[in-house]
């Protein structure tokens, strides 16, 4: 999973506290072709902390899109892998 920048203040503090190989979770809210999108739990706002989980990562199957692994309001927990 790798972030979406955004120039909040509080954002940029929110994403020094996130480290690779960690394990956090967050809601899936939207699904497009190679990847979905998450919004990282913990984010005490304004705004919203967003991942990105490129369709690779969403599953061990092959899958065609990301929607065969994963739908919009879904809870996940997953790895972080970087954060940009």
């Amino acid at each position: 999973m790798t972030t979406e920048p955004q120039s909040s203040e509080a954002l940029k503090h929110f994403l020094n506290t996130l480290r690779a190989g960690e394990v956090r979770t967050g809601c899936v809210i939207r699904v497009e072709d190679r990847e979905a999108l998450v919004e990282l739990d913990g984010f005490p706002g304004p705004g919203k902390a967003l991942g990105r989980i490129p369709r690779g990562d969403l599953t061990r199957k092959a899958i065609g899109h990301p929607s065969e692994a994963v739908s919009v309001g879904q809870q996940l927990t997953f790895e972080v892998i970087a954060v940009d």
